[in-house]
């Protein structure tokens, strides 16, 4: 979509003099009669359109991939990576990437251009906002009954997250663009833990480092006995099948 944006138009909603105003196929958004007419037939427009374009053509080998099922493999999956890793995509591929042409081929797996790096980000629908900060509430109390506040943090499920890197959950894939072998694949996931991790951690994370720790009171609708539950201990994700983007 993006590739094929500047070539795929729209018109949008005419205004007083008559006149429509062009949107491009991501601009479409702005406006709902062009985004009404960006339906399925976008896909058939790019695979049909002759353009020599490279933005056309970059998109139709794309399309092309989808079709015949060659999909971007998944190097390595980082879930919850927020708490422990940089989640900057141009940063990330900037630090694991490789950029000399005099190197094994189990390691052109990591060159620049065959890398790609993809943050999927997962909220409570506020960002990093917590919503429970600016949803009011009504008591039980007689005099109370009809006022209606938020709730203090510590009245706050136990399941609900208070820090801000928790809030917004974020999960990291690293992507080869070629198709290579199954031991190629097992390979380049050995050599990120044991050397392209690291590259990408937080020094607030660096060992010797304390975190801030953070309790909350169970709310008054769950068992004195009830904990925050705990994050688990980081595993690497090691997806089997071709992840698509």
């Amino acid at each position: 979509m993006e590739a094929a944006a500047e070539h795929i138009i729209f018109e949008g909603v005419e205004d007083p003099s008559g006149a429509r105003k062009a949107y491009n196929l991501l601009e479409s958004v702005k406006d709902p009669e062009a985004f009404s007419q960006v339906t399925d037939c976008v896909i058939n427009e790019i695979v049909r359109s002759a353009s020599q374009d490279r933005g056309m053509r970059d998109a139709r080998k794309i399309v092309k991939r989808i079709h015949e099922r060659k999909l971007y493999q998944c190097i390595i999956e980082l879930p919850h990576a927020q708490t422990e890793y940089l989640t900057d995509r141009a940063e990330i591929k900037k630090l694991i990437e490789v950029d000399d042409d005099d190197i094994s081929p189990d390691e052109r797996i990591w060159k620049k251009e065959n890398l790609v790096v993809e943050v999927s980000s997962f909220t409570y629908g506020m960002q990093t906002k917590n919503p429970f900060e600016h949803i009011p509430f009504y008591t039980k109390s007689h005099t109370d009954r009809d006022k209606a506040e938020c709730l203090p943090e510590k009245k706050w499920p136990v399941d609900v997250p208070s820090d801000e890197d928790k809030i917004e959950d974020k999960t990291v894939r690293i992507y080869s663009r070629n198709l290579v072998t199954d031991d190629v694949l097992k390979k380049a996931r050995e050599d990120f833990e044991k050397h392209h991790a690291q590259k990408i951690k937080l020094e607030r994370n660096v060992p010797g480092t304390p975190t801030k720790q953070r309790s909350r009171q169970p709310s008054q609708a769950e068992e004195p006995e009830a904990a925050v539950s705990q994050v688990p201990k980081r595993n690497f994700s090691h997806p089997t099948d071709q992840s698509s983007m």
